[in-house]
């Protein structure tokens, strides 16, 4: 399944936005050469790189603007090209050998954190990109990239802004405080073993599955109690045969009265094409590894309950279905299951202003975003800077 968005529309930007992007157009000015941009999911950061185009393009119009990601997903790389301007040349992670930075170009780096590792492609593509580049990096989840800039900031400038939320925005303290985020449950737990198993095996399990099934009652329940119009529930479910047993264990548990798709890539239904029809019946809609982070949910008014697969990175759960529940279209009766020990962990970081990033818990700790000192910027086309900028210049700053 590929996710269907249209080409090439206008991205609206909004006063949050512009104000960041003005002050990142102010930082390309002053000699930074990178700038890192942390906001919470879904606040607006394609809006703010959209203005940011805008502004660059106006400023330099022989300067060439890049849109990258080390995501490999085809549904960001659509979604992101139908929010640029045709002079903004858009890559993801499987087409990033295609390019070659050209001197005095904007480079905005949308989800640093994936595939920035020394030995992954984007910091390769990045080890060779021609100087005077400037580099501004996008992310709600940072990880290391704060340590990789504080290493970098010995040899040339960087910075990191954070981007408040505008008006109206819902987040996942709004969510959990109004009882919108609850703690989602395994819907698995164990498989049902044969026949030629002993006893003992096939009571221990059978004990398991019925833990999988109560929480899955409780989720059917929940349904039933809370909407009384029909909506679409996500529920993301495991790989392989662990997936097929949920799915079918849900369907026996639902009913026939509620409708059940497979939505990934071995089915052609398309979740946004879906959502946009309201539904007859409540409907189910399965997925395995969509709808997480940098792609936008919407509409969001047809949808009723997103139960998320817990894992023990607090980013995946950042990023995975509390994050596509955020945004400035939530309506209040959308509900999302997810782990809120990890939500908690990143409200602690949003609440601190991203410094104390380090308490997150995310795979791959080591060195990220590795680059050589060939970044020495030359800056004559672009500003004036004075020995000052080649100083550690780690700074924070929330645009307000």
């Amino acid at each position: 399944m590929v996710l269907n968005f249209k080409k090439r529309c206008s991205c609206v930007v909004y006063e949050n936005q512009t104000r960041t992007s003005k002050k990142v157009m102010e930082g390309i000015h002053d000699g930074f050469v990178f700038q890192l941009i942390v906001a919470q999911t879904q606040s607006g950061k394609t809006g703010m790189m959209s203005s940011l185009a805008e502004m660059y393009k106006k400023a330099f119009s022989s300067h060439k603007i890049y849109v990258l990601s080390g995501l490999s997903s085809v549904d960001w790389k659509k979604q992101t090209q139908s929010r640029f301007p045709e002079y903004v040349s858009v890559y993801h992670r499987n087409d990033l050998h295609k390019i070659s930075l050209s001197d005095k170009s904007l480079v905005l780096v949308d989800e640093v954190q994936y595939a920035s590792y020394e030995n992954m492609t984007l910091s390769k593509m990045l080890k060779q990109a021609a100087d005077n580049v400037r580099f501004v990096l996008v992310s709600a989840t940072p990880n290391k990239i704060f340590d990789d800039l504080l290493l970098l900031s010995e040899e040339i400038k960087c910075r990191y802004l954070v981007m408040e939320p505008g008006k109206g925005y819902t987040g996942m303290r709004q969510l959990l405080d109004s009882g919108r985020l609850l703690q989602a449950e395994d819907l698995w737990v164990a498989s049902a073993v044969s026949e030629d198993e002993n006893a003992g095996v096939k009571r221990f399990n059978q004990k398991m599955i019925s833990k999988s099934l109560d929480a899955i009652k409780r989720l059917h329940e929940y349904i039933e109690t809370k909407f009384t119009e029909p909506k679409y529930h996500i529920i993301r479910t495991q790989y392989g045969n662990k997936g097929a047993e949920v799915r079918e264990r849900v369907m026996n548990v639902f009913g026939s009265s509620y409708a059940f798709f497979k939505c990934d890539s071995t089915t052609d239904y398309d979740i946004m094409n879906m959502l946009h029809k309201k539904p007859m019946q409540h409907t189910v809609l399965f997925i395995k590894e969509q709808l997480r982070c940098a792609v936008t949910l919407k509409p969001k008014n047809n949808i009723g309950v997103l139960y998320d697969r817990v894992s023990k990175f607090d980013n995946v759960m950042v990023q995975g279905l509390a994050g596509r529940c955020t945004g400035y279209d939530v309506p209040d009766f959308l509900v999302v299951f997810s782990n809120v020990d990890s939500i908690l962990n990143y409200l602690s970081v949003i609440e601190g202003d991203f410094v104390d990033v380090g308490q997150l818990r995310y795979a791959g700790r080591g060195n990220t975003m590795v680059h050589p000192s060939v970044f020495m910027p030359d800056v004559s086309d672009v500003s004036t800077i004075s020995s000052e900028a080649m100083s550690i210049d780690l700074t924070v700053s929330e645009v307000k």
